[in-house]
C-alpha cells in the first residue's frame, strides 16, 4: 500500500510545474520593461532621424532618457509591468497607452516649469511621443500573441488541496487529493510534513478543502509553510467576508473595505484640485454666458440646488445650471426628467444634452463634497419601475464607501438618462461597484477620456 501511495505521490510531483509561477512572472515583467523601454528610444531616434534638420544628437538622448524614465516611475504606479496583462490584450494596450499618456502630461508639465521647453524642439517631443505611442501598441501586441502561442499560460499558482470536503466550483488547474496521496498534516510526523510542503513547494497560494474537524491540523500546517494559505469554511458564504481581521484577541470577518487607502485618497484628492482649478479658469467664459441664457429666458435664480446622497450614506447639496422653469423645479428627484419634458426650458434642454447643466459640480469637488469620477450621486427620491433604488438591491448603499463623481464607469458606458425600469439602476450598481473595486488613477484618467466622447449622449435629455 505504502509503494502504491509512493507511486501515486511521485506522479503527482511530476505532473507539477518545472518552473516556479514567480520565475515565470519575473521574466514576463522583465520582458515587457525592456520591451517599452527600446520602444520609446527607437522612437524618438526614429523620429530624429526622419527629419534630419530636427536631429541633435545631444537633444534627442536627453528626451528619451527622460521619457523612458518618467514612464517607468508611471508604469510602476499604474502596474503596467504586471506580467499577467500578456493575458489580456485588450488591457495590456489600454495600460501602456495611460501610462504613457501620464508621463507626457509630466514631462510637459516639467518643462513648462522649469522654463526649459524652448531648449528642445516641439516637433521631436510629440513626435516621439506620437512614435511611442504607436510602438508601443505594435510591440505589446506582437508580444501577446507570441506568448499565447509559445509561453505557458498560467502565470499565478493556485492550489487546491482536497481533503475529505467537496470542492467548490471553478477549480484551478491543479488540484491535489490528500487522502488519495496519503497525505495528512500531522506535524508529529516529519515525513508527512515534508511530503507535504514537497507537493505545495513553487505556488503562490494553498486552499485546502476540509471537514471542520481537521482544520486545526490544516492550519498549523499551513502555518509552517512559506506561502499564503487558506481554509474553505462554507458556513461564512452568507456574510461574504472580505477578509479575516484580529481585534483585541478575537478572531473578526472583515465585510467592508470603507473608503479608499489614505495614499489613494491624497492621489486622488490632488489630481482632482489640479484640474478642477485650472478647468474653472479656463471655463469662466462658458460660465458667464450660460448664467447669462439661463435669466434671459426665465425667472429664478441661476444656479439649481439638491440633496443627494453621498460619501458613507452622508447627504450633500449637489451644484447644477437650472435647467427647469423656476415653480416647477423637482428638489426631491422623486420624477425622473423624460424626453421633451415640459418643465425643461428650451437653454435646458441644451444645457441638458451636452451635459453642461453639471459644470457648476466643479465647485462641489473644490469642496470636497464630489470627486471628478465616481459613481453618480441621486436624489432622495430618485425610481426606477416606480421603486426606490436602494428597495430594488440592497448592494446600492454600498456605492457610497468613495465620494460620488462628476462623471463614471458607468456613465461612460452608456447608463445615464432616465431609470425607467430596475435593469437601468442595476447596469449603474454593477458598474459603480466594479469602479470602486478597480479603482486606480490611471482608471480615472481614461473615465475622463472617454467622457468627452459622449458627453453629446442619446440618452441625454
Amino acid at each position: 500500500m505504502t509503494q502504491h501511495v509512493d507511486v501515486r505521490f511521485l506522479d503527482w510531483i511530476a505532473k507539477r510545474p518545472k518552473e516556479s509561477f514567480g520565475a515565470r512572472r519575473l521574466r514576463v515583467v522583465l520582458q515587457l520593461l525592456v520591451l517599452d523601454c527600446l520602444c520609446i528610444a527607437v522612437a524618438f531616434f526614429g523620429v530624429g532621424l526622419a527629419a534630419p534638420r530636427e536631429f541633435d544628437l545631444e537633444q534627442t538622448t536627453s528626451l528619451a532618457i527622460v521619457a523612458i524614465v518618467s514612464y517607468i516611475f508611471a508604469a510602476i504606479n499604474n502596474s503596467t509591468f504586471a506580467a499577467t496583462l500578456v493575458l489580456d490584450i485588450g488591457e495590456n494596450l489600454k495600460r501602456a497607452l495611460v501610462t504613457l499618456t501620464l508621463s507626457a502630461i509630466a514631462i510637459l508639465t516639467f518643462m513648462f516649469f522649469l522654463r526649459v521647453g524652448s531648449q528642445f524642439s516641439r516637433l521631436l517631443v510629440f513626435s516621439g511621443l506620437l512614435a511611442s505611442a504607436v510602438l508601443l501598441v505594435i510591440g505589446r501586441y506582437i508580444h501577446s500573441r507570441i506568448f499565447a502561442r509559445r509561453g505557458p499560460s498560467e502565470l499565478t499558482g493556485e492550489l487546491w488541496i482536497k481533503a475529505g470536503a467537496t470542492l467548490g466550483p471553478h477549480p484551478p488547474p491543479y488540484v491535489m487529493d490528500a487522502e488519495e496521496l496519503g497525505l495528512t498534516p500531522d506535524l508529529a510526523n516529519p515525513a508527512a510534513v515534508a511530503r507535504l510542503g514537497q507537493a505545495t513547494d513553487g505556488f503562490d497560494r494553498v486552499v485546502v478543502h476540509c471537514p471542520r474537524e481537521s482544520r486545526n491540523e490544516w492550519a498549523a500546517f499551513l502555518r509552517s509553510q512559506d506561502i499564503p494559505g487558506e481554509i474553505v469554511a462554507p458556513e461564512l458564504n452568507e456574510f461574504k467576508p472580505l477578509a479575516l481581521g484580529q481585534r483585541r484577541g478575537q478572531a473578526t470577518l472583515l465585510v467592508s473595505s470603507g473608503h479608499l487607502s489614505f495614499g489613494s485618497m491624497i492621489q486622488k484628492r490632488i489630481f482632482d484640485l489640479v484640474l478642477t482649478g485650472s478647468s474653472l479658469l479656463l471655463l469662466s467664459p462658458l460660465f458667464v454666458i450660460i448664467a447669462i441664457a439661463i435669466k434671459l429666458e426665465s425667472r429664478g435664480p441661476v444656479l439649481f440646488f439638491q440633496e443627494r446622497v453621498g460619501t458613507g450614506n452622508r447627504r450633500f447639496r449637489i451644484w447644477k445650471f437650472r435647467s427647469m422653469y423656476h415653480d416647477l423645479r423637482d428638489e426631491r428627484g422623486d420624477r425622473s426628467t423624460e424626453r421633451f419634458d415640459p418643465r425643461v426650458t428650451r437653454v435646458g434642454n441644451i444645457l441638458r444634452r451636452t451635459s453642461l447643466d453639471e459644470l457648476p459640480q466643479l465647485f462641489n469637488v473644490l469642496i470636497g463634497d464630489m470627486s471628478l469620477v465616481g459613481p453618480r450621486p441621486h436624489a432622495l427620491g430618485s425610481r426606477a419601475s416606480e421603486r426606490l433604488f436602494w428597495d430594488i438591491d440592497s448592494r446600492y448603499w454600498y456605492r457610497h464607501a468613495v465620494k460620488p463623481g462628476i462623471t463614471g464607469l458607468a456613465q461612460v458606458r452608456g447608463f445615464r438618462g432616465a431609470t425607467e425600469t430596475q435593469d437601468d439602476i442595476l447596469n449603474r450598481l454593477e458598474s459603480d461597484l466594479e469602479y470602486i473595486y478597480r479603482w486606480s488613477l490611471a482608471l480615472d484618467v481614461v473615465i475622463l477620456i472617454r467622457t468627452l466622447l459622449v458627453l453629446l449622449h442619446k440618452n441625454s435629455f
